[in-house]
């Protein structure tokens, strides 16, 4: 962050699951740790976007992989390394949610 911070521009791209956006009771205290990240990267992003630093949370709520048991949501890792690239390069908004 010093870094980004001097340099006036960066991005720092967050990841959390689903449950930090819509909790899973059987999921509860990791969904606590990661609504807290998320809380942390949105206010983050208020703070830091006059500096030039890019800050956005990424929700995935599937199966990261080309294929998946059959009725389990999934996407391939290169699609979602694209939606990653797509907010760096976009810059347009602090969260972006993968789902089914």
């Amino acid at each position: 962050m010093p870094g980004m911070l001097e340099a006036g521009s960066g991005t720092v791209l967050f990841t959390t699951g689903g449950g930090a956006i819509t909790p899973y009771p059987v999921l509860a205290d990791a969904n606590i740790a990661q609504a807290g990240q998320r809380n942390w990267a949105l206010n983050l992003h208020n703070t830091l976007a006059e500096q030039g630093i890019y800050v956005a949370n990424v929700a995935i709520d599937l199966m990261i992989g080309a294929q998946a048991p059959e009725g389990v949501p999934h996407r391939a890792p290169d699609d979602i390394a694209l939606d990653y690239w797509n907010l760096h390069t976009s810059r347009d908004r602090a969260e972006h949610f993968i789902g089914a």
